[in-house]
């Protein structure tokens, strides 16, 4: 994961060395997309509703694969292995409208009831060395009346439509946890919590970027199969149409992705001037067991460690843009080139094998959504803090 604290403190110096913002769309334009959106949205949302259908009954009993998850609640360790999303979701549509002029779907689904299944072991880290004991068995998540609100951007790729860019925040109004394990005796205990506060759960917390990641890729492929299908050429009337189209869009994400690529600028300088390419990295202290049939638990712990190189943000894709109620809204994905994670000093133990040293990673695979919000004060003038720019409102990360 990026460093977000370093990325909202950027964001704060940066606003000041963005020039321009999004381009006006074409009066004749304009007229012919207020022609053919209703259209256009309708058919649109017809094909996703069908293809939902297709997916479900396709899909049949498909499990989605969630990682491993190794996380510290209090003193003890809780591991969640095998992890499986049960289903696939069935995208209900609550609300559907398309904006052609910002090239934005908005959506409200109902995903409902999506249910998570695996297995647990929680250890207690202060007894390990003098009690090894640990508790193994089932575990069932299930996440109640989810929906999933937001926006996703639309780009034109020749003569297709095509979808990037999902702003979407999935919100469950309740979750349920059971777990199941076997006493000596043999009997099987079942017990059962539930918990409306969602976003406290440290349980539903360890595994919910991975399960958000998974529903936005599901999504994906729903609503990024059927858009393509719809010709750029065949939605507009006339022959000149098409084309001022395109190159109103292609506009589009070259404004918003200078807008981006500005504020990189900047903060790259503003990270090597402030000394901040490298950063702390919070240290390791974890419980692990050897190979089957071994049940020895061994530790592995490590000093503060070093997170670099912050200096190297740069955008991933094309990015989105439109504006809003007099606020400016970009958003989309950024990585860092170089990710490196390092240790200088660690020590496993396992029985009475004691093991120390550094140990070094590269992370090759990274990314971070990203969305700023730029408010509008006085007609096209941005403003930033008092003074003529931009005024920097607000960010989100996930």
């Amino acid at each position: 994961m990026l460093p977000k604290i370093v990325l909202m403190q950027l964001c704060l110096l940066c606003f000041h060395s963005i020039s321009g913002y999004s381009p006006d769309i074409p009066k004749d334009l304009l007229e012919v997309l207020e022609q053919i959106t209703p259209n256009f949205e309708e058919n649109l949302r017809r094909a996703f509703i069908n293809e939902g259908l297709h997916i479900q009954i396709m899909s049949g009993g498909t499990k989605h694969p969630l990682d491993d998850v190794l996380a510290t609640i209090d003193n003890n360790i809780l591991e969640l292995r095998n992890l499986k999303l049960t289903r696939t979701p069935d995208f209900k549509v609550n609300n559907f409208t398309v904006d052609l002029t910002m090239l934005t779907i908005n959506v409200t689904l109902a995903p409902g009831q999506l249910q998570i299944e695996g297995e647990y072991e929680v250890t207690n880290k202060s007894l390990q060395k003098i009690l090894p004991i640990s508790q193994v068995g089932k575990i069932n998540i299930v996440l109640e009346n989810v929906t999933c609100v937001g926006r996703v951007g639309i780009y034109i790729k020749e003569d297709s439509f095509v979808v990037e860019n999902y702003d979407v925040t999935y919100r469950p109004s309740e979750v349920s946890i059971r777990v199941s394990y076997f006493k000596e005796d043999g009997i099987e205990v079942d017990n059962e919590i539930a918990d409306s506060d969602i976003e406290g759960n440290q349980i539903v917390k360890s595994f919910w970027n991975q399960l958000t990641y998974v529903l936005t890729n599901l999504l994906h492929r729903q609503l990024g199969a059927v858009i393509v299908e719809f010709s750029v050429n065949e939605l507009f009337p006339d022959e000149e149409g098409p084309q001022k189209m395109r190159d109103f869009a292609r506009q589009r994400a070259l404004s918003a992705n200078r807008l981006l690529d500005s504020l990189l600028c900047t903060a790259k300088t503003y990270l090597v001037d402030k000394s901040k390419r490298i950063l702390e990295a919070v240290p390791l202290d974890v419980v692990f067991k050897g190979r089957p049939p071994a049940t020895q638990q061994g530790s592995f712990k490590t000093d503060m460690g070093q997170a670099s190189d912050m200096a190297t943000l740069t955008r991933s894709k094309e990015m989105s843009i439109l504006e809003e109620k007099e606020i400016l809204i970009i958003y989309g994905q950024i990585r860092l080139r170089e990710f490196k994670l390092n240790y200088e000093s660690y020590k496993a133990e396992y029985g009475d094998t004691v093991s120390a040293g550094s140990t070094r990673t590269t992370i090759y695979r990274n990314k971070i959504f990203v969305k700023f919000l730029i408010e509008q004060v006085n007609n096209n003038d941005w403003y930033r803090q008092g003074v003529r720019g931009r005024r920097y409102i607000g960010t989100k990360y996930s």
